[in-house]
């Protein structure tokens, strides 16, 4: 389920498309300390602070819950002054809009928690944010892995976003998916081109405002297990609702204030027609990069899933 900004990590894995509202999430990240040579296409990525990022990622199920009483704090009062950075590029959004929801701030750490209904898979991922560079471009990286070992889908993955006027823009994600019969890695690269590009009409919604988005997307799909790219176009179009303003305890406990609460609605998916009338209920807050909880409901308004941040390390 797209939208108008940047991705969350589950989706940068398999889909890499914006997911509702979100694609806000894409924002700074660590990855593998300092360049990444296998890029497609000529493209180079490095990220500035990624090697404490990767190597506290790769320590598997975060430590770090020390910190979360503190971190408790400082979230609360950073999500309330959501408006005074917007991290790389020239974002500024103006005060009681979405935009300021949707503000990106290097240096956050946390682990969150996806749980399927009616499945007994518990995911979790450690997500760090850092400013790097891709292709020259300032640019905030979104770096996840799995905290579960014995996970069968277990992956670690990259998503480069960059800041424009109209708010973030995911641009590329890398992602490692772990073999678990051989203990190899296969890795995948995503290219993310939108057409037309992100609308004004977005981050200057109000509370009680809507819009509808539609556009088309292009993804190109590079694999280290073939030679060839993959061209993928779909049409999306999508019901953006702003809901309101609430405050949001996360699974330990912290309090993120002034949350701008999204509703998103399918209303065209030609990759998935399935996905018509599905839903997407969002808390973004700022400095988090996108969303600190999430639910996900069908077309019939039964909930699918639901993610939350259950560990603050850094808060923003």
């Amino acid at each position: 389920m797209p939208a108008p900004f940047p991705a969350r990590p589950w989706a940068l894995a398999q889909r890499v498309l914006p997911l509702a509202v979100l694609t806000l999430l894409a924002a700074c990240g660590g990855g593998g300390g300092g360049s990444d040579n296998a890029s497609p296409a000529g493209t180079s990525a490095s990220a500035s602070s990624s090697s404490s990022s990767s190597s506290s990622s790769s320590s598997s199920s975060g430590t770090g819950s020390s910190s979360s009483s503190s971190s408790s704090s400082s979230s609360s009062s950073s999500s309330s002054s959501s408006s005074s950075s917007s991290g790389a590029g020239g974002f500024q959004p103006a005060a009681g809009t979405l935009g300021t929801c949707v503000v990106l701030k290097p240096g956050v750490q946390f682990v969150e928690r996806r749980v399927t209904e009616g499945s007994a898979t518990v995911r979790e991922r450690r997500v760090d944010k850092s400013l790097g560079v891709l292709n020259g471009e300032p640019v905030f990286v979104h770096h996840s892995m799995s905290t579960n070992t014995a996970d069968a889908d277990r992956y670690e993955s990259w998503g480069y976003t960059r800041t424009t006027v109209h708010g973030p823009e995911s641009l590329l994600s890398k992602t490692h998916f772990f073999i678990p019969d051989s203990g190899g890695i296969r890795e995948e690269w995503v290219s993310v081109t939108r057409s037309p590009s992100l609308q004004p009409a977005a981050i200057a919604l109000r509370p009680g405002e809507s819009f509808i988005d539609a556009y088309t997307m292009t993804e190109r799909t590079t694999k280290s297990s073939s030679s060839s790219e993959l061209v993928k176009t779909v049409s999306q179009q999508s019901k953006i609702e702003f809901l309101g303003i609430e405050d949001v305890t996360l699974g330990d406990g912290t309090v993120v204030r002034n949350a701008c609460k999204i509703r998103s609605t399918d209303l065209v998916d030609s990759d998935d027609p399935g996905s018509v009338g599905s839903t997407e209920i969002s808390w973004l807050a700022a400095g988090w990069g996108g969303s600190v909880r999430e639910e996900n409901y069908d077309k019939t308004g039964k909930l699918r899933s639901t993610e939350t941040i259950v560990q603050v390390i850094t808060a923003p």
